[in-house]
């Protein structure tokens, strides 16, 4: 069986009462776009020529309608190019692999976004945009067998042969390009040698990395110890209240590997308010079919803001009188007429429910139901 992997780290939820932060090497999380730098290799590479290149529709067979033509070096964790300015690019390290965040500073998420997805990129927009390394992986630690398949929003099926990836950058580093020579023999004994460095000792690496490269472009984020829970969670607030995202934390002899790992946590602060509930709507069949005919969720308003609110209830919250189940049948997703009660819950019931930050227009995100408010 194919194993399923993503393109870069992904790290798991920081759950203060599971797990224990202590000895976990501490960083901020950076609130940009997560980028791959594969050294420059495929700089000026047409994008369709790239064996780990995000082109295929969902079929998998069949190229996607819009495809970044050229090949920058720079792959976000979707596997697609990013247009960089040339002067940008000449400024990263050459012939080796990392991994970073585009970053702009606190509060700049949009602006990044904006700046990295432009296909022609404007110099203006990236003067002040950095790409802060925390990685240093190498290609064939980046590029290991397996499928990359994502679904929902984003649209990523591709087949990683490494010896295929391998020897694509191989050829590539024989060939003249953007990086000196010395560059490409280094680049070349790492496809070669795989050490799958402890992230302490990659760390060093990153460290070594920048300094030889000597630009204000390129920089290692700081790492430091946690020694207790609390710090791990100050740290976090004092980073969310200056209009940062949260914290990392990881474990200092874990080995990088493209997947979702348990040793890599993100650390977020949640808030939470109160929101009245105004409708509901039905769940969806889904694969399992088990919440079809069921309630799908809350309707709520939050200070004016409309939004639906499902995750966080459980089995029992989710019954409906049995009036109400053939229309959650018909309204799979949708708002349901004419309910305004449910055996637990009912339209003007006020509930408290938590999030981690506003999107742009306001609404709250990734918010989860707690509880319901009892005012007797």
């Amino acid at each position: 069986m194919t194993k399923r992997r993503d393109l870069l780290l992904l790290a798991d939820k920081f759950n203060p009462e599971k797990h224990d932060p202590v000895g976990m090497l501490m960083s901020e999380k950076l609130d940009g776009n997560r980028c791959w730098w594969d050294g420059g290799v495929t700089r000026g590479v047409p994008t369709v020529d790239v064996p780990w290149a995000n082109i295929y529709d969902k079929d998998g067979e069949s190229l996607k309608a819009k495809i970044k033509p050229v090949a920058s070096g720079l792959w976000t964790r979707y596997g697609n190019p990013v247009q960089a300015p040339e002067w940008f690019l000449d400024a990263l390290p050459k012939g080796v692999s990392l991994d970073g965040e585009l970053y702009a500073g606190h509060g700049n998420f949009q602006y990044v976004q904006k700046a990295t997805r432009r296909d022609v990129p404007q110099d203006e927009q990236w003067e002040k945009i950095k790409y802060h390394v925390f990685g240093a992986p190498t290609y064939a630690q980046v590029l290991q067998d397996g499928l990359i398949k994502l679904s929902g929003n984003v649209s990523y099926i591709r087949e990683i042969n490494q010896r295929v990836c391998l020897d694509f950058i191989a050829d590539r580093l024989s060939q003249p390009g953007p990086y000196p020579a010395t560059e490409r023999c280094k680049a070349y004994a790492t496809l070669l040698d795989d050490p799958s460095l402890p992230f302490l000792r990659e760390l060093a690496e990153i460290e070594a990395i920048c300094d030889h490269n000597n630009s204000p472009l390129c920089v290692a984020v700081p790492h430091t110890y946690c020694e207790s829970l609390g710090q791990v969670m100050l740290l976090a607030k004092e980073i969310d209240e200056a209009g940062g995202e949260g914290m990392m934390l990881r474990e200092p002899d874990s080995v990088w590997f493209p997947k979702r790992r348990p040793f890599i946590k993100k650390v977020k602060p949640r808030h939470d308010d109160e929101a009245t509930i105004v409708g509901f709507f039905g769940g969806r069949k889904g694969k399992t079919g088990q919440f079809l005919g069921k309630l799908g969720g809350l309707i709520v308003n939050w200070k004016g803001i409309i939004f639906e609110l499902g995750t966080g209830l459980t089995h029992a919250d989710r019954e409906l009188f049995d009036e109400s189940v053939e229309n959650a049948k018909a309204h799979q997703g949708e708002a349901l007429p004419n309910v305004t009660a449910t055996p637990v819950f009912k339209v003007g019931d006020v509930v408290t429910f938590a999030y981690r930050e506003l999107s742009d227009d306001g609404v709250p995100k990734e918010a989860s139901y707690l509880r319901i408010r009892d005012d007797a």
